[in-house]
């Protein structure tokens, strides 16, 4: 058999399997932006988030977020939609580099 072929066709399968399963960290987060305005409140933060979407707005945090930090976040909006209530945040920094 030709070594080129099996090569090629090694080479290919390594591909595929790193596409299949590697999957983009970014896409297990609802939003990902910058988060800025931190405010310590008596149960959490408050703190404005810019999306990469282009949306602004404010979020409540029981943990404290840097500010200027690029961040993923998940969660829900509230029932009028004034506050996004973080489920869960992950500092995204160190991946953007």
């Amino acid at each position: 058999m030709n070594k080129y072929l099996v090569l090629s066709a090694s080479v290919l399968a390594v591909i595929l399997i790193f596409a299949a399963f590697g999957g983009n960290p970014f896409d297990d987060y609802d939003y990902t932006g910058i988060v800025h305005d931190i405010r310590a409140s008596s149960s959490g933060y408050v703190f404005y988030f810019d999306s990469s979407e282009g949306e602004s707005f404010k979020c409540f945090f029981r943990e404290e977020v840097s500010e200027l930090g690029y961040y993923g976040v998940s969660g829900s909006f509230s029932d009028d939609g004034s506050i996004f209530f973080v489920g869960s945040a992950e500092c995204l920094d160190a991946r953007r580099l």
